[in-house]
């Protein structure tokens, strides 16, 4: 999407426009309409992968449904016992989380409050919307057979391939129809673990810190035939979805679905989900020591295997409109 003086252009609007920040979340739409490649779930995604000689991604089974949005599995400490959650503190708050079929309760944190469960991530004294949630893995329920999310070590660059990805509901308010076009309607966030994991490419559009002090990560939906052809969008359902970005041959998690802002007139800010509009990410690198102190060393399940299809980057990114 073109912009009249690149970054002043892009802040003025993201200072105008409708951020989507209260309970709701958001819906990951992609391709020509959505109900495209991006909703072919895990087989679909590395199918793609490996068509582009990109490495496959090891964490689908990470990114989970929590409350009415989503959430990111980072892994376990095995000093402590304790696995640990990502997600935004916006979302509606739950007590726990499903994770391979059992239920895992969090460790609330802060007893005597009893509407937070979850360790919000402060740095320099700004408030992120980034929450940390542990739950303990000593009882009857097994680790989690899943690997450990590695976050990305340095601040991604404007252009950096990335996988979007969380499990809020589709377009088309859930009744089996889709929008051929879009602005995409927008259904309601799904509460079920049924809900499946939707996903789609996009890149670092720009890097945006908000007057409060915390930072973001922007990508710019586009239509098919331009960016990377098959964009991503959030809408309802996907804050607390994860941002995985192409880094030094692998895939690293370089962000955490927090809103979306309106890049045209043609919805009247009422449904963020047309192309030319943005997501906004919270930038984990930029609160990766603050993650780390929280949660220690965190390492995979000794039997879950890592997919470690090695390729380099040949998927051609399309002109810009």
């Amino acid at each position: 999407m073109p912009f009249a003086d690149g970054h002043s252009a892009l802040r003025a609007l993201l200072m105008s426009s409708l951020l989507m920040t209260g309970s709701a979340s958001a819906i990951i739409v992609g391709g020509s309409n959505g109900n495209g490649t991006n909703n072919a779930g895990e087989v679909g995604l590395q199918a793609v992968l490996q068509n582009s000689a990109l490495p496959a991604f090891p964490y689908f089974g990470n990114m989970l449904r929590y409350s009415d949005a989503s959430g990111i599995y980072l892994g376990y400490n095995s000093n402590t016992m304790e696995g640990w959650v990502l997600s935004a503190e916006h979302i509606t708050e739950g007590a726990g989380i499903k994770i391979g079929g059992y239920t895992y309760s969090f460790i609330d944190p802060q007893p005597s409050d009893s509407n937070v469960n979850g360790t919000r991530i402060v740095s320099s004294g700004v408030n992120t919307d980034l929450m940390l949630y542990k739950f303990s893995v000593t009882g009857s329920n097994p680790i989690p057979a899943l690997p450990k999310v590695e976050i990305i070590d340095t601040t991604p660059s404007i252009g950096s391939l990335l996988i979007m990805a969380g499990r809020g509901m589709r377009s088309g308010a859930g009744t089996g129809s889709e929008d051929v076009t879009a602005p995409y309607s927008w259904g309601t966030p799904g509460t079920s673990d049924e809900v499946p994991m939707r996903w789609g490419f996009n890149q670092v559009e720009f890097n945006y810190t908000d007057p409060n002090g915390a930072k973001y990560l922007i990508t710019d939906f586009d239509a098919p035939g331009f960016g990377t052809g098959i964009d991503g969008q959030a809408a309802l359902g996907d804050s607390g979805g994860g941002a995985f970005i192409y880094n030094q041959g692998a895939w690293k998690l370089g962000g955490v679905a927090y809103a979306t802002a309106d890049g045209s007139d043609a919805d009247a800010l009422t449904n963020p989900a047309g192309y030319g509009d943005f997501t906004l990410f919270s930038d984990v690198f930029a609160y990766r020591s603050e993650i780390s102190a929280l949660t220690g060393t965190l390492v995979p399940e000794p039997s879950s295997m890592l997919l470690g299809v090695s390729g380099v980057l040949a998927l051609a990114l399309r002109r810009k409109r």
